[in-house]
């Protein structure tokens, strides 16, 4: 089913590299009957909820084909203390349309430990294989249009619910919001894209997965391909099952699952989505890097109380990981190296003698040949 919704009328004032305004984003936007605009979108998917709801405040171009969007924390979109979300759009020379997601910590519900590294939205791009326009470092895509899906929600992306610390302290985990906010800008800006490639690294490749389900109630018929740089969805397993649970309970994020995704933290990890959205979407595929012992990840759950250990990690990597691809032939591989890197820091990383970047390169194309590349147990 397709819900229509109304969008306010435009207020803008527009100076020379600087567009502030108060509007709400046209994004995937026809004209109706009466001159007015609609926005489309799948109203059967729970996670599409604030898609056309986020109201721009400033527009930025501090350089040509790059722009800065701050959003009214009114509206939805907000950081983990209350400040403004940005997105920031770069244009390419091609139209494809790649979607970053990057990490860095979270907040643990209720009154729990906080390992956020970013609490508010950058103004610039980061320092990223994935972000990276230099065809020598990024020879994959660096000529893609490009929307950074900015994290300071320290919930992983997906969270929609705010705590309140005992010190006073409110903690707004609004991650739904902000990539909803994202999703508005791409749909605006780039409404056709030959392909879409939502490219995640650490903590990021865990919100892409609620991230992939939105994007595809907002852009129907596109291909996706979901690239996870580091955190598959390992989590903790049979050795605490109800830890993932609480995370997704404590950040609001069940209500944004699908309601036919009825096991998909039934057991402690999340790959029972990666399945939901294998099953249900023919135009989805997912190529996963991590290693054995992430040493992020591992920090991660050690924080949480889990019990789990990196031997305990390393076992779910090799069991589960090899299980989803041998279900979904083609569509689902894994790169998995020995150590504790929570991710690649460059194409050109080898493993059982193929190159990182060969490996996404043959999953890009559709190869025939594409599989998981896993390193044996060291001996």
């Amino acid at each position: 089913m397709t819900v229509h919704k109304r969008r306010t009328g435009l207020m803008a004032l527009c100076t020379a590299g600087l567009l502030a305004c108060a509007t709400i984003l046209s994004a995937g936007c026809d004209d109706g009957d009466d001159g007015g605009s609609t926005c489309t979108f799948d109203q059967s998917v729970p996670s599409a909820r604030y898609l056309c709801q986020s109201v721009v405040l400033e527009r930025e171009d501090p350089a040509p084909g790059i722009s800065i969007y701050t959003f009214d924390p009114e509206s939805g979109p907000m950081c983990l203390n209350g400040s403004n979300y940005r997105v920031i759009a770069r244009d390419g020379t091609t139209d494809e349309l790649v979607f970053f997601m990057p990490g860095g910590g979270a907040c643990f519900p209720g009154d729990g430990i906080c390992l956020a590294e970013n609490s508010t939205a950058p103004r610039t791009l980061p320092n990223n294989l994935f972000v990276s326009n230099d065809p020598a470092v990024n020879p994959l895509w660096s000529g893609a249009n490009l929307v950074l899906i900015n994290y300071c929600d320290a919930s992983l992306h997906a969270g929609d619910t705010a705590t309140q610390q005992p010190s006073g302290e409110v903690r707004n985990f609004r991650g739904l919001r902000n990539v909803s906010a994202a999703i508005d800008v791409a749909r605006e800006r780039y409404p056709v894209p030959s392909r879409i490639i939502l490219a995640s690294d650490s903590g990021g490749s865990l919100g892409a997965l609620i991230a992939v389900v939105t994007l595809r109630a907002a852009y129907p018929d596109t291909p996706i391909f979901v690239v996870q740089n580091g955190a598959p969805g390992v989590i903790a397993g049979d050795v605490d099952p109800e830890f993932t649970d609480g995370l997704i309970d404590g950040w609001g994020v069940r209500s944004s699952v699908p309601s036919g995704c009825t096991d998909c933290f039934s057991d402690g990890h999340l790959l029972p989505i990666v399945r939901y959205v294998l099953d249900t979407d023919d135009n989805v595929r997912f190529a996963s890097f991590t290693s054995t012992r992430d040493s992020i990840l591992n920090v991660f759950l050690a924080a949480g109380d889990t019990g789990m250990t990196a031997a305990d990690y390393e076992r779910f990597v090799r069991t589960e990981l090899p299980a989803l691809a041998a279900a979904y032939p083609g569509r689902y591989g894994s790169f998995v190296i020995n150590g504790t890197a929570p991710s690649a820091n460059s194409f050109t990383l080898e493993n059982e003698g193929v190159t990182y970047g060969d490996w996404l390169t043959d999953f890009l194309s559709g190869a025939a040949s594409w599989s998981s590349v896993i390193a044996p147990p060291p001996e």
